[in-house]
């Protein structure tokens, strides 16, 4: 059984969680779930070695075999500007 997650970097084969930081682009600003601090999970992304939020789309994306996918909106802006590998 797969379990379904964001379309980003949280189900991208090339991101490695590593904790929590503050996010004022947060998606979750509405849920039940969401803590008053704004914070959301972040990691390393090995593709372009640097850090991003879970929630940060690229054209880098590589889908975990195991996760299924929604499509979602991508964040304004990403945690640190990255250049994209140009095709």
């Amino acid at each position: 059984m797969k379990i379904t997650l964001p379309k980003a970097c949280i189900s991208c084969t090339n991101y490695e969680p590593k904790g929590k930081k503050e996010d004022p682009h947060t998606p979750f600003r509405e849920s039940i779930l969401y803590s008053q601090t704004m914070r959301v999970q972040y990691g390393q992304c090995n593709k372009h070695c640097k850090e991003v939020f879970c929630t940060e789309i690229c054209n880098g994306y590589k889908q975990d075999e195991l996760i299924d996918v929604v499509e979602v909106t991508n964040r304004p802006e990403p945690m640190v500007p990255h250049q994209e590998n140009l095709i």
